[in-house]
């Protein structure tokens, strides 16, 4: 009796031990796991961006003056409308020309004209599972809507991130496509520090805004658009450092103003991240920016919306929508 005691205790003790030394051991390779996850994360380069004839869609995480939102879809194809034509690049600008795709006979309701003026069939909104976004000021998951299968979530804190948000990780499950990760990262909603832009022929176009903090990972988006009613309209997009100053050169402006000036102008900065991963149907994005609209004023030209908007001796002209 004594020795089957003896022999019970001896293997109790040696499974206890060995109990233990698991346990131990898989708290080593958590926390393993977590570290090399956060390191591979804060090394994850951003600010890539899909080619625009492989966009499919994405996400975006938006901080605006008054609310957040997050939202995407993620298309079965590439919308041929969107896929824009860089006209002329310098300093970091590009003037982008949308194109006016025309289909002779029209296409159908659930098609739309390629650049070959043939119809395809219009790229339709997929389902991708639960999209989950984490490291926000609340954490995200989201289900496909009908129709349509949109992505949104409607009830957030405002701001939804800040500098503190360092990782900010969406993922997908299984559905139209594999599961994907994508990242971004927080940074203080961006702020000009101009009430207003004046665009001049012949000059550069000089913008500032406030330094983020040393360790951001952001890039800045100057957006400028002086041709709201174009039958092809061209745009202007810069991309910046984000070191509190950007210069559009003159020639970028001169050739902006050359392609048409019509209604209001309209200008945007953004601050932020973006993210892209190529997928077997194409390429999908993942934004996390903040945005401020900047008053625009084209020196030379004055904008009206009708009848008496114009100053005393001009007219204003329905077609261009600028005092005469």
């Amino acid at each position: 009796m004594q020795n089957f005691i003896r022999t019970y205790l001896v293997l109790w003790l040696v499974l206890v031990f060995i109990g233990c030394d698991t346990s131990s051991a898989d708290e080593e390779d958590d926390t393993d796991s977590e570290s090399s996850t956060d390191s591979g994360t804060e090394d994850t380069v951003l600010n890539n961006r899909c080619a625009l004839e492989d966009r499919l869609g994405g996400f975006e995480v938006t901080v605006l003056a008054d609310y957040s939102s997050v939202q995407g879809i993620v298309n079965n194809g590439v919308l041929p409308a969107s896929i824009t034509t860089n006209e002329l690049e310098q300093g970091g600008c590009i003037l982008w020309k949308k194109h006016n795709l025309v289909c002779d006979p029209p296409c159908l309701a659930e098609e739309t004209c390629d650049f070959d003026g043939t119809c395809i069939p219009f790229p339709l909104g997929q389902d991708l599972g639960t999209v989950t976004i984490d490291g926000l000021e609340k954490e995200i998951a989201m289900e496909p809507r009908a129709p349509g299968n949109n992505y949104f979530d409607t009830e957030l804190p405002h701001p939804i991130f800040d500098i503190s948000s360092r990782d900010i990780q969406l993922k997908t499950t299984t559905g139209y496509l594999d599961e994907i990760t994508l990242h971004g990262a927080g940074s203080p909603a961006i702020q000009p520090q101009q009430s207003e832009l004046v665009v001049i022929p012949g000059q550069d176009l000089a913008i500032q805004w406030d330094l983020p903090p040393q360790d951001t990972r952001t890039v800045v988006i100057f957006a400028l658009n002086i041709d709201q009613h174009g039958s092809t309209p061209i745009t202007l997009k810069c991309e910046f450092e984000d070191n509190g100053e950007g210069l559009v050169p003159a020639a970028i402006i001169d050739a902006l103003i050359d392609a048409g000036v019509t209604g209001f102008p309209s200008g945007r900065l953004s601050r932020g991240t973006v993210d892209a991963v190529q997928v077997a149907h194409g390429c999908v994005e993942f934004a996390v920016r903040s945005h401020k609209a900047i008053d625009i004023n084209v020196s030379g030209y004055i904008p009206c919306t009708g009848p008496g908007t114009c100053p005393e001796g001009m007219t204003c002209n329905l077609e261009t929508y600028l005092c005469e």
